[in-house]
């Protein structure tokens, strides 16, 4: 029996079979992709007016990623640009996601060194140029052998929600060229930035309110010294500055928390990826004070004595002992540690 549906539902039908979710946006793999696109260039095949409507889908999101070999990443962009300079076609104006991964030299170096790859570097460049119409960017690779922030500086996507740099920001001219390119996308609502040390391109950036719109962050504590309105923001994602511990240190993270200059208070959940650190009443008081609307706080240790501590001031605030489904929780908590 012949299934006969209006074009346009078939359509949400093959939007459907890409999976869009915040979560799916930020995490999703080239292998998952793969499995959605197999399905999407299924429908496409099955008739010439099913593959009009699946194609826009199709094409809505493409991801380029290869984990150290350069070729590979060069083979796999290759022909992406090529269809999406094809005149005869619209590609570009489908797409919506892009994500460029080069995922393990972020890590740290390699030995002997990867080259970088000029004719690499200008596909990527030209595959960026022509997806303006994104809302939702991801580039995760070492600049010294995919070095496109130059390019990605001057360029502007006026529908850019999200925006996820994976690019270690470990000298100036790097966050300069960061911090243009978040000035020139006032409308991000979620940004997520690589790690770095230094202060100084944050605290002068502040001053043109780059973020204004932005509910959720990811980076470091030093990068949160760029919001000037802090109104918006409430999920935080504090990450490392460095892969070496003493760049965020239990006394680095107070100093560092003691140094934002308003408070954030909007913030209702944040999470502390660093190195293990226990948290203390210190942490504690330097957390409440720049983010006194806090209700979930995740990340940090918690010893024996600290939960000895709490403890003690709950019995201080309500004035009676802890009950017994209260005190279970707490010998819970204890046999955690």
């Amino acid at each position: 029996m012949d299934i006969r549906l209006p074009p346009e539902l078939w359509g949400k039908i093959a939007y459907a079979l890409r999976k869009t979710d915040a979560e799916s946006l930020r995490r999703k793999t080239r292998e998952e992709w793969t499995s959605e696109n197999q399905s999407l260039l299924a429908l496409c095949l099955t008739s010439k007016m099913l593959n009009g409507e699946a194609m826009p889908a199709l094409w809505s999101e493409v991801i380029i990623s290869a984990k150290v070999d350069l070729a590979v990443l060069e083979a796999r962009a290759s022909p992406i640009l090529a269809q999406l300079e094809q005149s005869d076609f619209h590609y570009a104006t489908y797409m919506k996601r892009l994500s460029i991964l080069h995922v393990d030299t972020i890590h740290g170096d390699h030995w002997p060194p990867i080259v970088p790859l000029p004719s690499l570097t200008s596909i990527l460049e030209r595959v960026l140029t022509a997806s303006r119409n994104l809302d939702c960017l991801r580039i995760y690779c070492n600049n010294d052998t995919l070095p496109i922030l130059n390019r990605l500086s001057t360029l502007i996507f006026p529908r850019l929600k999200m925006v996820r740099i994976g690019i270690r920001l470990n000298n100036r001219q790097l966050k300069e060229l960061v911090s243009n390119f978040l000035l020139a996308h006032p409308g991000l609502l979620e940004v997520r930035l690589g790690e770095g040390t230094g202060t100084s391109v944050w605290k002068s950036t502040r001053e043109s309110n780059p973020l204004p719109l932005v509910t959720r962050f990811e980076g470091t504590l030093a990068q949160l010294l760029m919001f000037s309105q802090t109104q918006e923001l409430c999920r935080l994602r504090v990450s490392r500055s460095s892969p070496r511990a003493n760049h965020d240190s239990r006394p680095s993270i107070i100093r560092q928390l003691n140094r934002l200059p308003n408070p954030f208070v909007g913030v209702t959940h944040i999470t502390f990826a660093l190195h293990p650190i226990p948290l203390d009443l210190d942490i504690l008081e330097a957390v409440a004070d720049a983010f006194p609307s806090l209700v979930i706080l995740d990340g940090f240790g918690v010893t024996p004595d600290f939960i000895e501590f709490i403890v003690t001031i709950h019995e201080k605030i309500e004035g009676d002992p802890v009950t017994s489904t209260q005190a279970s929780r707490i010998d819970n908590l204890r046999s955690g540690i």
